[in-house]
């Protein structure tokens, strides 16, 4: 599958484990043993882009990031979401 033309990144020293990205997106988001976040696709799939963003919304901790920015893009013209 070809991706959506995000990437996401995950900071797991902010993450509180609380689940809301895992329920959000539970094909990119998992858990560690002890329930911390793990990212398991970092590009998601094209049919993923708005579980991904609700995920990232949703992080009371904004342990999520999530550029918008298509392949080939000049950084920093797009805003991400969590990265305050």
């Amino acid at each position: 599958m070809s991706g959506t033309g995000i990437e996401v990144t995950v900071h797991p020293e902010r993450c509180m484990a609380m689940g809301h990205c895992r329920a959000a997106a539970p094909v990119v988001f998992g858990a560690d043993d002890s329930g911390w976040v793990r990212l398991l696709e970092p590009r998601p799939a094209a049919d993923r882009p708005d579980d991904v963003l609700h995920a990232a919304e949703s992080c009371p901790v904004t342990a999520i990031d999530v550029d918008e920015s298509p392949a080939g893009a000049t950084p920093g013209g797009i805003p991400t979401f969590g990265g305050l």
